[in-house]
């Protein structure tokens, strides 16, 4: 249907995460955590590279979480308790699908990149457990995403809200009464000096 026009953006937003609390050694949802957010990830990207390859923004928005990074699994991590271990496991092989591809294709001058939506209020991060509405978070993804440019690639982007790291819960939780937000960009690739705010998903 697109034809020679190609196709500018690609946004993977699709996920699955434990139905429910989980114990490491009970884990049985791994399977299909893998299978839809890390090999149904790679297979999308793969099967419309061509026509982001004829498009003109190419860009690549891989949805994903702060608990896809491995600092998350240290004993002294704020998050290292949230008990959903598949969806973990799975959003870390979302990192490493992000960071291939980046590098893969940086040299044509795409730019593939996670986006954390943040902390919103839906059933995947939980509604009890959230403050801001998944409005807020679809118009900043829009706006990153506008604006990102080929060096923004291999990068993990969370926006944030002033006052989100003095709320509670385990990830900190965003003032509600505020909606201004601010992009924190990390490189993706492993480093003794970056650091990541976390948010809670």
């Amino acid at each position: 249907m697109l034809g020679e026009q190609g196709l500018d953006y690609l946004v993977n937003n699709a996920a699955v995460r434990d139905p429910k609390f989980t114990e490491l050694e009970d884990m049985d949802f791994l399977p299909q955590a893998l299978s839809t957010n890390v090999v149904g990830l790679h297979e999308v990207i793969k099967s419309f590279l061509p026509l982001l390859r004829k498009g003109k923004a190419k860009k690549i928005v891989n949805f994903s979480s702060t608990l896809g990074q491995l600092s998350t699994a240290q004993t002294d991590s704020k998050m290292v308790g949230v008990p959903f271990p598949a969806y973990k496991i799975s959003k870390a092989g979302t990192h490493m699908v992000t960071a291939l591809w980046s590098n893969r294709l940086k040299g044509e001058g795409f730019c593939v990149y996670i986006q954390s939506p943040e902390n919103l209020k839906t059933d995947l991060a939980g509604k009890e457990r959230a403050d801001l509405a998944p409005e807020v978070g679809a118009k900043e993804v829009i706006r990153i995403a506008l604006e990102a440019r080929p060096q923004d690639t291999g990068r993990h982007r969370n926006i944030l809200v002033p006052g989100w790291e003095q709320g509670g819960g385990i990830g900190g939780r965003y003032d509600a009464e505020t909606t201004e937000t601010k992009l924190i960009s990390t490189p993706l690739h492993i480093s003794g000096e970056t650091k990541t705010k976390a948010s809670m998903w």
